[in-house]
C-alpha cells in the first residue's frame, strides 16, 4: 500500500535575500545527501568544533564562525534578570532561528562552497520509525551518527561524531557565562557529566516521545495568522519533539514513577514535555545557580545528613532543585541515585535537550533547517499577509520578541554582517536585526522544490507548485 506519498515532504528549497538578489541557497532533505556530501557535511561539522572563531575567519573569511559561537549566541538567549527567553516560547522562535540558520549555512559555504545543507524531515520518521526511532536511517554513521552509550555516561562512543568534546565553562568563560553543577557549558537544570556529547534517543525518563505526524505540519500551515502558527509549531510539538527524542532525559526516577501513573500515551507526552519546558523557562540570572562545593545540608529532609550533600539553588527560588553529589571537584563524577528527589528536578538530559548547548548535536541545525522551511511554505501559503506585516501581533511579548525588538536581544543578536546583508542607511553592519528586519531581509523565494516519499523512503523528486 503506497500509504507514505507525501507531497508536502520537501527535499530542496531555494532562498532569496531582498539585498542579494542573484544569491539563491539550497537545501536538502538529510536522506537525499550523497555519500559525498554526506561525509563532507560531517568533516565540516568537525571543523567548527574543533576551531576557534580566529582560526575559522583567517582560513575561510569574515562569514565563516565555529561552533562555540553558535553556542554562545544560543546560550546567552534565556539569562535575562526576569528570567525570560528571548527566542523561545514566543513568536521570535521561528525569526531568530531562521537569522542562525543563515548564518549556519554561510559558514558551511565559507567551507565547502558547494555542499547543500542538510534539513530533517521527522515526519517521515513518523510514519517509518516511530516505535523505534534509533532504527531511523537518519541516526547512521553516514548521517547524524548513533546514540549514547548508557555505561558511559550516554557520551555518543561510536560513528562520525564519536566522542565530540564539550566545553568546560571555565575554558570559555569569556564568551560563555553559564555552566551546569558540573562546570560544563550546559543548562544549570542539567545534571549531565559527562564531557563529551552525549544522547539517549527516543528515551526521555522511560517515555519515547515519539515523532510527530505529517497530519500536524497541515493543520500548522492551515493557521491564517503568524503568532497562531508559531504556537502550533511549539506548543503543539514540532519544534520541542525532536529536541526530547534525540536528547533523552535520565537520572529522575520520581519523573519515571509519575510517569507510570499517567493513564494514556497523550498524558505521558505532555507531562515530559511540560518538564523539558520548565527546565527551559527556569532560567534567571547570570549566576543563578549555587552548588557550594562543601556545604551542611541546611533543608528538613533528614536523609540528607553528610557534608558532601548540597543544595543547589537559584536566587529567586532557593528550593527549586535538589541535588545530591559527592567528589564535587571531580566533574566527571555522576550524582548518586536518590529515591527522593522532588519533582523539580530533572537529572541528566542529553544536548539535544538542553537549553544552552544544543548545536553541539549536529541534529539541532538540520531540525531547525527544516522549521524554517515550514515557516517559508507558511510565508508563501499566506503571502498576502505581507502587506500587514505578517500578522504579527501587536500584544506586547517579552522583550526580544516584539515587532521593533533586536531578535534575541543582546547579546544573542546577530548582525548584519553576519548574514552578509547591506544594513539600510544610518545602521551599521555591527548593528543586530529586529524581528521586523529579518521579515524583510530574509523571505523565501516564490518557488519551493518539492520531494515524494514513495513507500519505504524511497525518494524521487518531482516539482509542484504550493498551493493554499
Amino acid at each position: 500500500m503506497r500509504s507514505f506519498i507525501l507531497l508536502f515532504l520537501t527535499v530542496a528549497t531555494l532562498w532569496v535575500l531582498t539585498n542579494s538578489l542573484t544569491s539563491s541557497v539550497r537545501r536538502v532533505e538529510l536522506r537525499s545527501l550523497t555519500a559525498d556530501q554526506r561525509a563532507r557535511w560531517q568533516r565540516a561539522f568537525w571543523i567548527l568544533r574543533n576551531s576557534t572563531e580566529e582560526e575559522m575567519q583567517s582560513r575561510y573569511g569574515p562569514l565563516a564562525h565555529n561552533m562555540l559561537w553558535f553556542v554562545g549566541k544560543h546560550c546567552a538567549l534565556n539569562v535575562e534578570k526576569d528570567g525570560s527567553d528571548a527566542a523561545h516560547f514566543g513568536p521570535n522562535l521561528l525569526t531568530w532561528h531562521r537569522a542562525l540558520a543563515r548564518v549556519w549555512e554561510l559558514t558551511f559555504h565559507a567551507i565547502d562552497p558547494t555542499l547543500p545543507l542538510p534539513y530533517w524531515n521527522s515526519t517521515i520518521d513518523y510514519l517509518l520509525y516511530n516505535d523505534n526511532p534509533k532504527a531511523s536511517p537518519v541516526f547512521g554513521d553516514d548521517l547524524l551518527g548513533p546514540d549514547g552509550n548508557p555505561d558511559n555516561l550516554y557520551i555518543v562512543d561510536s560513528g562520525p561524531f564519536a566522542y565530540l568534546p564539550a566545553w568546560k565553562q571555565s575554558e570559555v568563560s569569556n564568551i560563555i557565562k553559564r555552566a551546569n553543577p558540573y562546570g560544563f557549558v550546559r543548562d544549570p537544570s542539567n545534571f549531565n557529566p559527562a564531557p563529551y556529547f552525549t544522547r539517549r534517543i527516543g528515551n526521555l525518563w522511560g517515555l519515547n516521545p515519539g515523532f510527530l505526524p505529517p497530519s500536524l505540519v497541515e493543520e500548522c500551515l492551515a493557521y491564517p495568522e503568524y503568532w497562531p502558527f508559531v504556537r502550533c509549531v511549539d506548543r503543539d510539538g514540532l519544534h520541542p519533539i525532536i529536541h526530547a527524542v534525540v536528547g533523552g532525559g535520565w537520572g529522575n526516577p520520581n519523573i519515571t514513577k509519575n510517569l507510570e501513573t499517567l493513564p494514556t500515551f497523550m498524558d505521558k507526552q505532555s507531562y515530559t514535555m511540560g518538564k523539558i519546558a520548565e527546565a527551559g523557562m527556569w532560567l534567571d540570572t547570570l549566576d543563578c545557580v549555587v552548588c557550594d562545593k562543601n556545604c551542611t545540608w541546611v533543608g528538613t529532609d533528614p536523609t540528607f545528613t553528610e557534608t558532601e550533600d548540597c543544595r543547589c539553588h537559584t536566587q529567586t527560588n532557593a528550593s527549586r532543585v535538589l541535588c545530591k553529589y559527592r567528589a564535587r571537584d571531580n566533574p566527571f563524577f555522576p550524582p548518586e541515585p536518590i529515591d527522593n528527589l522532588d519533582d523539580n528536578s530533572w537529572g541528566g538530559r542529553g544536548d539535544m535537550g538542553d537549553v544552552c548547548d544544543p548545536p553541539l548535536d549536529p541534529g539541532f541545525i538540520a531540525h531547525h533547517m527544516y522549521l524554517d522551511l515550514l515557516f517559508a511554505m507558511w510565508q508563501l501559503k499566506h503571502k498576502e499577509l505581507a502587506k500587514t506585516r505578517w500578522s504579527y501581533s501587536l500584544v506586547e511579548f517579552r522583550p526580544g520578541h516584539n515587532w521593533n525588538d533586536i531578535s534575541g536581544l543582546a547579546p544573542s543578536g546577530i548582525s548584519w554582517r553576519d548574514l552578509d546583508l547591506k544594513p539600510p542607511a544610518g545602521v551599521l553592519s555591527t548593528d543586530f536585526l529586529t524581528v521586523k528586519d529579518i521579515f524583510e531581509n530574509l523571505r523565501p523565494n516564490e518557488e519551493i522544490l518539492f520531494d515524494v516519499l514513495e513507500d519505504a523512503g524511497n525518494i524521487s523528486k518531482c516539482r509542484k507548485p504550493l498551493r493554499k
